[in-house]
């Protein structure tokens, strides 16, 4: 037998099964930031309502950048907000930005920008400024930044090599004496780029 329920849901039950099903209509799509300590205390922070992603504290503990829309790179916006004053700003506009991080200094943020499939990573201070490509191609997609514990290294997934690799750089780029490599595993084998850019199996 099937019966909805007040908030739209279709519910099924057979037996001591039950199956519910919800139409996308009937799924908040809005949530509340909130801030949990060790003893499991919540203070939702003072920013309205809205498709939160990707939350991420910076390097001092003190902001918050994420990402607001639909969790996807082509019609989010970034924003920041300040724990000290309690007061939020956004950062990027537009749309077309999605999955900050934190550069390790604090300084600024590195994200996603772009759309259908022409995705890039860029970077912007957080106090401001203009946004300024990081790892992009206009032949390939980069994305899902991170940074190493040594703060001298940032990894990327990228499409250079005609499928998704994840590759390492120094941090910023281009410094040391051999600035690049791929370090993810394809048929089994692990790839490498040279100093001179070309690439080595193993």
């Amino acid at each position: 037998m099937a019966r909805y329920s007040p908030a739209g849901y279709l519910i099924f039950q057979r037996g001591g099964t039950l199956l519910a099903f919800s139409p996308q209509t009937a799924i908040p799509n809005e949530s509340v930031l909130v801030l949990v300590d060790h003893a499991g205390h919540e203070t939702e922070l003072p920013v309205p309502a809205a498709s939160f992603h990707r939350p991420r504290f910076s390097p001092d503990g003190r902001r918050l950048a994420y990402s607001v829309g639909s969790g996807a790179a082509s019609d989010d916006d970034i924003y920041l907000f300040d724990l000290a004053d309690d007061r939020s700003q956004r950062l990027t506009f537009g749309q077309g930005h999605a999955a900050p991080i934190w550069s390790p200094d604090g300084k600024s943020l590195v994200f996603t920008q772009g759309r259908s499939g022409e995705i890039g990573l860029f970077t912007k201070r957080a106090d401001g400024g203009t946004i300024a490509p990081l790892f992009a191609s206009e032949t390939a997609a980069e994305y899902a930044a991170a940074f190493s514990p040594d703060e001298r290294y940032a990894a990327y997934t990228t499409t250079e090599t005609g499928t998704d690799e994840v590759f390492v750089e120094t941090y910023p780029p281009g410094r040391g004496k051999c600035p690049r490599r791929v370090v993810s595993r394809r048929s089994g084998r692990t790839m490498g780029v040279s100093c001179t850019s070309s690439l080595a199996m193993g």
